[in-house]
């Protein structure tokens, strides 16, 4: 975005994240979902943690947003048999919950983070999860403002990269 980042923080940020990615372990009590973020995170930045990806789509009985977000850190890493195979026969649905802890989980963001990985992989024939997310923000309930912005942001990426961006209309409401 043209902001300055100084290359020692960068650095720092991928050598903490390749350390944590390293040592993580499903049976540490640590959530899935943040090593995958994480994950992906390296595979964005340039720098993906293969092994460590590795061994998470080994572990058992991984959610949808999980194998989404980690079939998506396979396609940045370039390695696009892992991503299709993670992929593949995995649903579209994230379960109904709401965290408002550390990480502000929530199923709304849970289904941007697949939305998300849907265009990273390249995966437009199906537009129903972006319905889904769509009809979600035009609801009364309340939602943290980083499920809002997850939701916004990979409704953004899906359209924007399908070409279907041309015909996406929004309005939005203040006060």
């Amino acid at each position: 975005k043209g902001y300055f980042v100084p290359p020692a923080m960068l650095s720092d940020w991928a050598k903490y994240q390749r350390s944590a990615a390293q040592v993580w372990s499903p049976d540490g009590g640590r959530d899935p979902l943040d090593q995958s973020y994480r994950l992906y995170t390296l595979a964005l930045s340039g720098e993906p943690e293969v092994g460590s990806m590795n061994r998470l789509k080994e572990a058992k009985s991984l959610a949808n947003p999980v194998r989404w977000q980690l079939a998506a850190a396979y396609q940045l890493a370039g390695i696009k048999d892992a991503a299709k195979d993670l992929a593949d026969g995995t649903g579209l649905f994230a379960a109904e919950y709401k965290q408002p802890g550390v990480t502000f989980g929530s199923s709304l963001r849970d289904k941007a983070v697949i939305l998300n990985s849907l265009a990273i992989l390249g995966r437009y024939d199906d537009k129903s999860l972006a319905e889904a997310i769509s009809a979600e923000l035009t609801g009364e309930k309340w939602e943290s403002t980083q499920s809002i912005a997850y939701a916004l942001m990979a409704a953004a990426r899906f359209y924007g990269a399908s070409g279907a961006a041309e015909g996406v209309e929004f309005s939005y409401t203040y006060g």
